[in-house]
């Protein structure tokens, strides 16, 4: 109930609500209804930018563990280039860090 009701509606809201009733008042039932609606309008996930061929190798091996000079030594790259993809992959997937990114990448079935 909001504030602003008058008090013998608000005193009849009591006495329903002790006797097992939920109560809502119409205005806010239908705020509720509008934000439920616009929430279930949004997306469930965010769309990401496709990875290359070699963002996705590399994605591979750091979610396997692998840190930059290990994934330099098994791709020949440089540690400065390892490093230029795993920002370039959590940009693309929205990723806060290596582990994150690992996870986004199994939900969305790019690596097993």
């Amino acid at each position: 109930m909001l504030k602003d009701i008058p008090a013998a509606e608000l005193l009849g809201s009591i006495r329903r609500s002790h006797a097992g009733e939920s109560i809502v008042q119409p205005s806010v039932a239908t705020r509720l209804i509008a934000e439920f609606s616009q929430r279930r309008a949004l997306p469930q996930q965010p769309d990401y930018d496709p990875l290359s061929e070699r963002e996705l190798e590399v994605l591979r091996l750091l979610a396997d563990g692998w840190n930059n000079k290990m994934i330099a030594a098994q791709l020949v790259l440089t540690e400065g280039t390892v490093k230029n993809y795993v920002w370039s992959i959590l940009d693309k997937l929205h990723a806060a860090n290596r582990t994150h990114a690992s996870h986004i990448a199994r939900q969305q079935g790019l690596i097993e």
